[in-house]
């Protein structure tokens, strides 16, 4: 009965957010699958970042509290490749600082 419930409460808040975006007009199946799918969690229970295999890496190290010289160090890329990673990370996850990275990581269990 509980998963019927969400499965029903979900499809329908769905309904009314496409409605609410098309002011009552109907989507096009490509639009609203694209719009349903920017919604998706992934099976792990996480969002989708779209991080890089390298810039999860530096992400992981940024938790371990190591400094961009350590991170450097330890992927063997320059520091400035560090600095872009993070650049990317911080765009992507739509963070200002690496504190706001770290607890966004953490509680969303990208790393």
């Amino acid at each position: 009965m509980a998963i019927y419930f969400k499965t029903h409460l979900l499809s329908t808040c769905s309904m009314l957010l496409i409605m609410f975006c098309t002011a009552g007009r109907p989507l096009s199946p490509p639009i609203a699958k694209k719009v349903l799918l920017s919604f998706q969690v992934t099976s792990a229970g996480r969002l989708q970042y779209n991080l890089s295999e390298r810039e999860a890496e530096v992400l992981k190290y940024l938790v371990k509290g190591y400094s961009y010289k350590m991170i450097a160090a330890t992927c063997y890329i320059s520091l400035d490749t560090v600095r872009g990673h993070i650049r990317n990370i911080y765009t992507k996850l739509h963070v200002n600082c690496g504190r706001e990275a770290v607890v966004k990581a953490l509680r969303d269990k990208i790393v």
